[in-house]
């Protein structure tokens, strides 16, 4: 059974955006992917779009983590195009997302852009929105239930 697992952190220092997405990318172990953006820049490209919208204040970033069993056997390949199609969900939004095995399990890591690249709007969801997206998920995995966890630890 797929975690879904929300990282309720503010990330509203200036160095949030570059950390997250730094470590993601780093643990990804070759596998990152991004929408909407180059995931090799994709800190420097979410800034971009925070300034020319001119909203570089408050939270910077979104993180979460989809947590597959260790008894699920499911290629890399596969993994990530289901973090593709996470993707999608947040589609007025940059995302980059990286698959991490430093744990007895495979993951993979999310951050999303707290500001649309199409019209400026800041994210504002909370609670109802993880779980619609866990619905989503739900969608893309129809034969696993997804698990829905709140952690305010670190990334």
């Amino acid at each position: 059974m797929p975690v879904l697992i929300m990282i309720n952190k503010s990330y509203n220092d200036e160095e949030a955006l570059h950390d997250v997405i730094s470590y993601i990318c780093r643990g990804g172990y070759g596998y990152i992917g991004g929408y909407g953006v180059d995931p090799r820049y994709a800190a420097e490209q979410m800034q971009l779009v925070k300034q020319l919208w001119g909203k570089e204040q408050g939270r910077q970033v979104r993180h979460f983590i989809v947590s597959f069993d260790r008894t699920e056997f499911i290629s890399y390949e596969k993994i990530m195009q289901i973090g593709f199609d996470i993707c999608r969900y947040y589609h007025k939004y940059q995302s980059v997302y990286g698959l991490h095995g430093d744990t007895d399990h495979l993951h993979l890591h999310f951050a999303i852009n707290t500001v649309s690249y199409k019209d400026g709007k800041m994210y504002a969801e909370g609670i109802s929105d993880w779980h619609r997206l866990r619905g989503y998920i739900q969608g893309l995995m129809p034969q696993w239930y997804v698990d829905l966890r709140v952690s305010n630890r670190g990334f």
